[in-house]
């Protein structure tokens, strides 16, 4: 059986639980929101309390921070941070690195 969660430990020492994303197979802490028609990418993180719209995609490396909110049908590019408490806009392009 696999587990369907994975845990990291912060640099503070608490620890995130993180579950794969559906469409991607992105990471997804627990207590944030990404819908299931959203794409995030294997290697993007989705950290808690932030949320990801419909059809929105979130590129290889991407990583959406606290309580950020992606619009739906937002790209987010390659190694793009979206900083805590960010809003993008819906159908916005912010582009890689």
């Amino acid at each position: 059986m696999s587990k369907i969660y994975e845990d990291f430990e912060n640099d503070d020492g608490t620890i995130t639980r993180y579950r794969r994303h559906v469409n991607g197979r992105g990471r997804v802490a627990a207590g944030s929101t990404v819908d299931a028609t959203a794409f995030v990418d294997a290697s993007a993180y989705v950290e808690e309390g932030a949320t990801v719209a419909r059809a929105a995609k979130i590129g290889p490396g991407a990583w959406i921070e606290r309580d950020a909110v992606v619009g739906a049908g937002a790209v987010i590019g390659s190694a793009v941070l979206v900083g805590v408490q960010a809003q993008i806009g819906p159908a916005a392009k912010v582009g890689s690195h």
